[in-house]
């Protein structure tokens, strides 16, 4: 099950629609960007985990993208992914939702980086994490 999205209009932040779940499982829909410089799974805003009733799980120090420290919260958090609902840590952080790599794990990403160019999320044909 693939997931469509597009590259924004000046060609860069491929988005893909991505569907989260609360804690009762009821699904809601938001735009994500992929961001390949990201490592850890999901980053959502603190207003949107609160309202899924994610759980708190922790904080923990970490470094933004302009080289800087952070500490920030992480929450035990749910989404599905190639049809399948996953596990996955969602850090709270304000901006547009991103999907890292450790989500992207186990899949093909394809982006056409063109103003509006497609943007392809598969499950991988060969074995890996998340598949």
């Amino acid at each position: 099950m693939a997931i469509h999205g597009s590259a924004a209009d000046e060609g860069s932040e491929p988005e893909v629609p991505l569907t989260v779940l609360d804690v009762s499982d009821q699904a809601f829909e938001t735009q994500a960007v992929i961001d390949t410089g990201f490592s850890g799974e999901l980053i959502l805003p603190s207003e949107t985990i609160l309202r899924l009733g994610y759980p708190y799980a922790g904080a923990v120090g970490g470094t933004l993208a302009d080289g800087s420290e952070a500490q920030v919260d992480y929450y035990e958090g749910r989404v599905l992914w190639h049809g399948q609902r996953r596990e996955v840590i969602a850090i709270a952080a304000e901006g547009q939702p991103l999907i890292g790599m450790e989500l992207l794990l186990g899949s093909r990403l394809v982006v056409e980086v063109t103003p509006g160019g497609e943007v392809v999320v598969e499950k991988a044909t060969r074995g890996g994490a998340g598949t």
